[in-house]
């Protein structure tokens, strides 16, 4: 059931905020004051309400969860944002709702005894939580003052390759999604990541979900270390690690812990092949008996473990374009690199090798 609605000159406030100019938008309509509904919110219709308040520009257009029945009657508004009121904007109709939204006018910063302060827009930082690596997990959005679960409602690979890149790790190897735990859905917001041009997800809106959304990312792996040891202590080096002809030196291959086996290979100078050990207790080490000037360049450890994620569905690269999902749990053979060691060769009397 909607009714149409007419506006005065003080039809709208903020209120429970920091002043007048924030807080959560409500309307007046026949004596009453009503909240509005956030699924139509954004940042276009937040800039007509503080411009006819008289408190600037839009900072923050947030939505509130109340988690209730639908039974309190509210406001459905759409601006497009050069509206001088609310009275302007094209569409205006009640009805009940369970979101209201809020606004923050950029003078909202403004202190009472005439000092500034500062208000910084949503940041819609976004993390991903329970997957032992920043770049594998179930998503989360900071919306509204508080991190959120994002929904799977409209959750696919190619708003996860979004995620991956918003969060420096790499490529989306796959989206996933599980159910919520408990018989209620729990409140998450779902975000919009399908504008190409988008540098970031953005909160599309709060709302009940029933399967929550997660990622793997190409970067998954942590970068292993590598370093060299050696039993002479005497080094002059001032170009990199330093180890003396026809003496023992040992490069070790070191990862933090993140999942148990792998294995490490160690890539060798000028000849392009590599030795291969089982990582014990994270680490491996390859010890070469004697020093000769074909040691001399640089090395790399690389780390190869095969993962496995439990997770309800999951969809890949490859099914990008079908909207299919697979049956989890998914698993990958991932790999990383270290940086490279840069290793001199030289003998007891100084003399480097070439």
């Amino acid at each position: 059931m909607f009714s149409p609605l007419s506006s005065g000159p003080d039809d709208v406030r903020l209120v429970g905020g920091s002043g007048r100019c924030a807080g959560t938008l409500e309307m007046l309509h026949g004596g009453e004051w009503r909240g509005v509904t956030a699924d139509r919110w954004s940042l276009k219709e937040a800039a007509v309400v503080c411009r006819q308040l008289g408190c600037g520009s839009a900072v923050k257009s947030p939505m509130s969860v109340s988690g209730g029945d639908e039974t309190e009657w509210g406001f459905h508004i759409a601006c497009k944002g050069s509206e001088s009121a609310v009275k302007e904007c094209t569409m205006l109709y009640s009805s009940k709702i369970r979101y209201p939204v809020g606004v923050v006018c950029s003078d909202s910063v403004k202190l009472a005894d005439g000092a500034v302060g500062l208000s910084c827009s949503e940041p819609d930082e976004m993390r991903l939580v329970e997957g032992n690596s920043r770049c594998a997990g179930r998503v989360e959005m900071f919306y509204n003052g508080q991190w959120r679960k994002v929904g799977a409602d409209v959750w696919n690979i190619d708003k996860a390759a979004m995620v991956c890149r918003q969060l420096d790790c790499g490529s989306a190897l796959a989206a996933t999604k599980i159910k919520s735990d408990g018989d209620v859905p729990e409140v998450g917001v779902l975000i919009s990541c399908s504008d190409r041009k988008m540098k970031k997800c953005r909160p599309m809106r709060i709302r009940r979900i029933e399967y929550l959304a997660g990622l793997i990312c190409s970067e998954f792996l942590l970068q292993p270390n590598i370093s060299v040891s050696t039993p002479i202590r005497e080094s002059r080096s001032l170009q990199g690690p330093e180890v003396f002809n026809g003496h023992s030196f040992t490069i070790t291959c070191s990862t933090q812990p993140q999942y148990p086996g792998g294995s490490f290979h160690l890539t060798l100078p000028r000849t392009g092949r590599s030795d291969s050990q089982e990582a014990v207790s994270h680490s491996a080490s390859f010890l070469f008996p004697t020093a000769a000037d074909s040691h001399q360049g640089n090395y790399s450890c690389v780390y190869e473990n095969q993962v496995s994620f439990q997770t309800d569905a999951f969809q890949d690269v490859d099914q990008m374009y079908s909207n299919s999902w697979s049956p989890g749990p998914f698993i990958y053979n991932f790999s990383s690199e270290s940086k490279p060691l840069s290793l001199i060769v030289t003998d007891l009397d100084g003399a480097a090798a070439v």
